[in-house]
């Protein structure tokens, strides 16, 4: 064996060897990093931006057959679409995200797809079933997540002595695990229930905490609720001049996709507003 022979088949083993031992990156890895962008744009209310990223994600998720990825994107795909009130599609990818992540064994991952299954039906009107998913027998479930939908649940019912009950949980919970935007949420709530009391003040008093916790979020995508419940207070109590000023800070902050309220509906002082 001529030198050169060698050479070339020590050359040969020694790339062979880099292959096997190596850890090249994996499909999933490299889906991850590149759908981590799509939460930053998801927080920011760039809806549109996310939308396409997560379905990019998802797309690569189904092409290496990553049911868990697919369950991921599946299920951040329905919150974009869940936050702009197209239930039919939201409805959609939640229930493909709960079957996913139930074969895959991710139990928690699934309730929480189920939860948003619940809350998507209620918002089309099948409160009856959205009420028994709920319940104490429907298995385990993010205790934060589900006291908000609980309390989201009662608006709905326009019961806000049990949506009180309900916050009450579940700011608890969210304050222990100091989750500012789960907090501002759940003040937008309180704020909610008060306003059906007819009880102004108090709930100027949350909307304000709701806007100073989102402002310690990253996550600002429901600023434009918060905002537009001030103008509607604003309004109802006659104030022309300052829910005009509070429906221009909503309509700046509201995320592109999302329907917006005209002006004219919301100067009427409406009787409540969906959470």
């Amino acid at each position: 064996m001529t030198a050169t022979q060698r050479l070339i088949i020590t050359a040969v083993l020694t790339l062979f060897l880099a292959c096997a031992g190596g850890r090249p990156p994996l499909p999933d890895r490299a889906i991850e990093d590149g759908a981590r962008s799509g939460a930053t744009l998801f927080g920011a209310g760039e809806f549109a931006a996310a939308l396409r990223t997560y379905r990019k994600a998802l797309g690569e998720a189904q092409r290496f057959d990553l049911p868990e990825l697919q369950a991921r994107y599946r299920f951040n795909i329905g919150r974009i679409y869940y936050e702009c009130a197209e239930l039919d599609s939201a409805l959609n990818f939640f229930l493909g995200s709960a079957a996913l992540f139930a074969a895959a064994g991710r139990s928690n991952d699934a309730a929480v797809a189920g939860i948003f299954v619940a809350l998507t039906r209620a918002y089309a009107g099948d409160t009856d079933s959205a009420t028994a998913m709920l319940g104490p027998s429907a298995g385990r479930r993010d205790d934060a997540t589900l006291a908000t939908a609980q309390t989201i649940m009662a608006l709905l019912r326009a019961d806000p002595a049990a949506a009180d009950c309900a916050a009450d949980r579940a700011f608890k919970l969210l304050r222990r695990q100091k989750d500012a935007h789960g907090c501002g949420v759940i003040y937008y709530y309180r704020a909610m229930s008060s306003f059906m009391r007819r009880r102004h003040e108090e709930t100027r008093h949350y909307l304000d905490s709701s806007l100073n916790c989102y402002r310690r979020s990253p996550e600002r995508y429901r600023t434009w609720k918060t905002l537009l419940g001030r103008a509607i207070v604003e309004y109802c109590d006659g104030r022309i001049d300052e829910g005009d000023d509070y429906y221009r800070r909503a309509a700046h902050a509201a995320p592109d996709m999302v329907s917006f309220p005209a002006r004219e509906i919301v100067r009427g002082c409406p009787p409540g507003w969906k959470p």
